[in-house]
């Protein structure tokens, strides 16, 4: 689904100032249809970048011989920890970056009458992501040492600062350069290459709409066991699994097929109010997604994972392949999100250890 965004506004911007027949037409109307695959794509896996990028930053802050506690996608340093949130704007600027990128391009091609080849174009955009991540990270690294809260305005400021001395003002300086060294002479955009372009677009576009329509169908959720024992359950509306006894709260929701986005923990307990902290992940045999639950003074304890009852993993490509495999084999989904929540870390290892 085409939502309102700045990446989305940017790129319809670009298409504006080139001009429909410009070579980079072609290339702005894929990326245009291709935003809600992205956006889907950073949905699926924001939550595992977050982790990778906490991890990075301590990491370098350790080597630099700072005493960094890692918790998940926290930093703890002088007792303060700051955590990298799904609301992190070097993280919601990352399409933008790249568009700016794109945009010094286009602009140093315009004004020398030169075309970059594909080829080019294509590591530049390699650099410019490059560039993003490195910027998140520097952006990261000084939040922490200089203990700034997302409340303070500096937060914002810092993020832009990073990634305009980290990245744009780079991007202009090696798209300059790659015009100067690689530009060949702008020719008009020949009538063959223009209807080219043009089919390829309807193409992209007509399997945009097939996807939309076919993650849009409503999803019938398979059936789950509903008698456990020792605990109370019902089957709820959206036919989910829930489960529960004294101190313990246990979800499993089945997914009705291999692309639809789960209902993530991490999204439904932060609409419940409550602030997930310390968020990490526990590999082995049976890796698990674990973190801590804080409202109101109270805490609690939760784990996640996907399973079909023999495999478990967190890992959102691993499910996917098998999930796919095992639906053009029997038909049937069989993999399902299941998440444990208890009072102390001790209670909810036991009931990992008894719902594996």
């Amino acid at each position: 689904m085409w939502t309102l965004d700045l990446t989305l506004l940017l790129t319809v911007g670009l298409l504006l100032y080139v001009g429909i027949r410009s070579h980079w037409t072609a290339r702005l109307v894929v990326l245009l249809l291709l935003s809600p695959v992205l956006r889907y794509g950073m949905v699926l896996f924001g939550f595992p970048i977050r982790l990778t990028l906490s991890a990075w930053a301590g990491n370098l802050l350790r080597l630099a011989h700072f005493d960094v506690k890692i918790a998940g996608n926290s930093l703890i340093y002088n007792g303060v920890e700051m955590a990298v949130d799904p609301a992190c704007m070097g993280l919601q600027l990352t399409g933008a970056s790249l568009l700016v990128a794109v945009g010094w391009l286009v602009r140093s091609e315009q004004q020398t009458h030169k075309r970059v080849p594909f080829v080019w174009v294509l590591m530049y955009g390699i650099v410019a992501f490059g560039l993003t991540v490195l910027c998140n990270l520097f952006r990261i690294i000084l939040l922490v040492l200089f203990h700034i809260a997302p409340t303070d305005p500096l937060h914002e400021g810092i993020g832009l600062v990073c990634v305009a001395v980290y990245a744009w003002l780079p991007l202009l300086i090696l798209a300059r350069r790659l015009v100067k060294q690689f530009g060949r002479t702008n020719r008009p955009v020949s009538e063959k290459a223009f209807r080219l372009a043009g089919g390829f677009g309807v193409t992209l576009l007509s399997l945009g709409i097939w996807i939309s329509w076919l993650t849009g169908r409503p999803a019938t959720i398979p059936p789950v066991q509903n008698q456990h024992a020792g605990y109370a359950c019902k089957v709820l509306a959206n036919g989910y699994l829930q489960c529960s006894q004294p101190g313990v709260l246990i979800y499993e929701k089945p997914l009705p097929d291999w692309w639809s986005a789960e209902h993530s923990p991490t999204a439904c307990w932060t609409g419940s109010g409550y602030d997930l902290r310390h968020i990490r992940e526990l590999r082995g045999n049976r890796p698990a997604y674990v973190a801590e639950l804080h409202r109101n003074g109270q805490t609690l304890y939760t784990a996640w994972w996907f399973s079909n009852g023999r495999y478990q993993t967190t890992s959102q490509v691993d499910f996917r392949w098998r999930m796919a495999q095992a639906s053009l084999q029997t038909g049937i989904p069989v993999f399902r999100l299941v998440n444990i929540t208890a009072g102390s870390w001790t209670e909810l290892a036991e009931r990992c250890k008894e719902w594996q």
